[in-house]
């Protein structure tokens, strides 16, 4: 089996695969937000991305049908990118470790179905440059605003940092500061999840989703970030602009459509 079939296949809820439109998810994991992504990062040849979402979709289609005797509440959303490069991206959340297990368990109780993914997984060759996973975990204490509707979210906006070995505390300060300053302003519309990667990477990286619904939302950040900023004294600024100099290797933001 390739390495898509044995991490991904095996780690997601059968009868939830139809929602590959993850307005579909259930509701209130969303509003609390997930302890744990994993992020399948599949590399889309150019001139491929139409073929290979068709082979996704029968992926998807073959957990739909698929008969489950196994109670298993994962899920898992794909986006496009709008920027970047030309990798999409394959979203799954969880509570818990036991809610990892029981989904890996449940792909393993339906008879056949394994071998009809496997078929799928066998023309990912043809598509992909190659595959990455990555396991993150919610951090909270550095997180901006409440957890949105997810039914009528359409994309993110999701800001990739690199973080230097052994400054992390630098960067945990700027992100709490940035926090305290949006409490400050009282922007509460505004949600900023940030997330650790623990797993699949070489240096402290960090993640955060900014979703949208329409992506005109975006022609007020400038003026939302005026809000905030204002709410900073210069020496903060001077502070937190010194925090991100010294523990930041890189930053990188990219747009993404469900």
């Amino acid at each position: 089996m390739s390495t898509r079939t044995t991490l991904i296949a095996a780690a997601l809820c059968l009868g939830a695969a139809a929602a590959v439109s993850a307005q579909n998810a259930p509701q209130p994991m969303l509003k609390t937000g997930p302890k744990y992504l994993m992020i399948v990062d599949e590399n889309v040849k150019a001139g491929k991305g139409a073929a290979h979402e068709k082979n996704e979709a029968g992926w998807a289609a073959a957990y739909s049908k698929a008969d489950s005797k196994a109670d298993s509440k994962a899920y898992y959303f794909a986006m496009n990118p709008m920027t970047g490069g030309t990798s999409t991206l394959y979203i799954s959340g969880y509570n818990s470790w036991a809610e990892v297990s029981a989904a890996q368990d449940a792909v393993a109780k339906v008879p056949g179905l394994q071998e009809k993914i496997a078929a799928y997984a066998d023309k990912e060759n043809d598509f992909l440059n190659g595959v990455r996973v990555t396991w993150a975990a919610f951090q909270p204490a550095i997180t901006v605003g409440e957890v949105p509707d997810f039914a009528k979210v359409h994309g993110y906006r999701i800001t990739t940092y690199r973080v230097r070995i052994g400054h992390t505390d630098e960067f945990i300060e700027a992100r709490k500061m940035l926090k305290a300053s949006y409490e400050k302003a009282g922007v509460t519309t505004a949600h900023l999840g940030a997330f650790v990667v623990t797993q699949g990477v070489t240096v402290p990286t960090y993640l955060v989703f900014r979703p949208f619904t329409p992506i005109a939302e975006f022609d007020s950040d400038s003026a939302t970030n005026a809000t905030v900023m204002a709410q900073v004294p210069a020496d903060s600024l001077k502070k937190y602009d010194k925090l991100l100099e010294t523990s930041l290797v890189a930053r990188e933001t990219d747009t993404y459509t469900i």
